[in-house]
């Protein structure tokens, strides 16, 4: 484990100097009153960050450089620790001392729309760690005015959550200290928590495809006859029939699956018509995108980019037909020069993907599903 950190320091530092990161600062403020709570059963909190990655909460996926990352304007531990106790000030409150275990507080990179938070919460009971609560939840971002506002907006929903859930748990469970359900320790990284996954403790994988991250995760096969060959730059190819369910000749792309499974091999489809070997470790599994394809921040930059839908108000608001026509028309004009200009833009990111080394290493989420990339 220790060694594997070292790595993701590294590979961090790397991408650091190579990207030019800009860090944004995101500072967590108070907005919304804790819910249902009279007296709290804790006057001060002591966080420790146990998540895959330290480094960084939302990547900014625009396809421009430098790399814009968000990150709190301090350690994420003090961060929430002093978000949280400001919370709590005007509360009536118990002389206690509050455990928070943060497993995962990240943004979605591959379809950004949710926030992904799972933290333990602890009392300490005769030298011993009592559980009290547990938050593992996807919070789905409510867009107010600025983004970042949004982002911080979202992030101190879990915490209040969390904060109030310890509250319920507290006076509602029995707190007879010598019944107490107690551990020696919590303090340990989240891919622990992976190592039972059947996915991570099977070695032998017959052919097929997993048509879920939940299948993929359960090491749930859906048997496939198909053949595999690897082109250059370790980029593989599978052949399907002209009827597969999981291939769509018209866009040349696979579809309905997360992985497959190849000679005892497992492989994942990106940019919808290429596989990339996964190979597992620490508990979790890893890829790497070639040279011969854009950076993984470019593949997912380029996909995120939306091609806006341009109409014409004569078209849905006018009586008159024929000045509904002709605003059709013009609408049909608008479109089609937008999608210009943003096959243009998609190419753009491409191109700029294509020549630059950083952002190719890429590990699996095995929460979420979602690839977390350096």
């Amino acid at each position: 484990m220790k060694y594997f950190i070292i790595i993701i320091t590294l590979l961090s530092l790397i991408v650091i100097k190579s990207s030019a990161q800009t860090i944004t600062p995101l500072t967590l403020t108070y907005h919304r009153k804790l819910l249902h709570i009279k007296e709290l059963p804790f006057n001060k909190v002591i966080v420790f960050d146990n998540r895959f990655d330290t480094a960084k909460i939302k990547i900014r996926e625009y396809g421009g450089y430098p790399l814009y990352v968000m990150n709190f304007d301090t350690s994420s531990t003090i961060s929430i620790k002093k978000y949280i106790e400001t919370a709590i000030t005007n509360f009536p409150k118990k002389n206690q001392l509050l455990y928070i275990n943060i497993k995962q507080l990240r943004f979605e990179n591959v379809y950004p729309r949710f926030l992904f938070f799972s933290a333990d919460a602890y009392f300490k009971v005769n030298d011993r760690f009592k559980k009290i609560a547990t938050i593992k939840k996807s919070y789905e971002i409510h867009m107010h005015g600025y983004e970042d506002s949004s982002y911080r907006r979202t992030i101190t929903r879990a915490l209040n959550e969390l904060v109030e859930t310890v509250n319920i748990n507290y006076y509602n469970q029995n707190n007879d200290e010598n019944n107490a359900d107690t551990f020696d320790t919590f303090n340990t990284n989240v891919m622990n928590e992976w190592k039972n996954f059947p996915i991570i403790i099977q070695n032998i994988y017959t052919n097929g495809v997993f048509e879920t991250f939940d299948d993929f995760k359960n090491n749930v096969i859906t048997p496939l006859s198909f053949s595999m060959q690897m082109n250059t730059d370790s980029i593989f190819f599978r052949n399907f029939s002209e009827n597969s369910r999981y291939y769509n000749k018209s866009r040349n792309q696979y579809k309905h699956m997360y992985a497959v499974s190849y000679n005892n091999s497992l492989y994942i489809p990106t940019i919808g018509r290429y596989f990339l070997a996964l190979n597992k470790i620490n508990n979790t599994f890893y890829f790497n995108v070639p040279y011969s394809l854009p950076n993984m921040y470019s593949i997912v930059s380029e996909r995120l980019l939306k091609t806006p839908n341009v109409t014409s108000n004569q078209l849905t608001s006018s009586a008159n037909p024929y000045i509904a026509l002709i605003g059709g028309a013009v609408g049909i004009a608008k479109q089609i020069k937008v999608d210009k200009q943003v096959r243009s833009e998609k190419q753009e990111i491409i191109n700029k993907g294509l020549v630059r080394g950083d952002l190719r290493t890429c590990f699996l989420d095995m929460d979420t599903g979602d690839i977390i990339y350096y």
